[in-house]
């Protein structure tokens, strides 16, 4: 299996870098956000939608939420004095 996995993407990466720089990138680029979406999908469509956007807005309130005094926390002052 480790075998077909360091197969495959080698030829990945020798196609992008045959096909030039920056037309191979771009094409990585396309085929991760199409994959990353297809992924987003099927976690939406066979999953627990319901969970999936509660927890997503539980976690984003959280996040608004604790923003200022997270960005604002020092730690340790005797590190930042050092």
């Amino acid at each position: 299996t480790q075998l077909i996995v360091i197969a495959v993407l080698t030829g990945i990466a020798a196609l992008s870098v045959s096909s030039g720089l920056n037309k191979g990138i771009q094409i990585l680029s396309r085929a991760n956000v199409w994959l990353a979406i297809a992924l987003m999908a099927a976690v939406v469509v066979l999953g627990s939608a319901g969970y999936v956007f509660k927890a997503f807005l539980g976690g984003f309130g959280t996040y608004i939420g604790n923003f200022v005094g997270m960005s604002v926390y020092q730690g340790d002052p005797t590190w930042l004095s050092g």
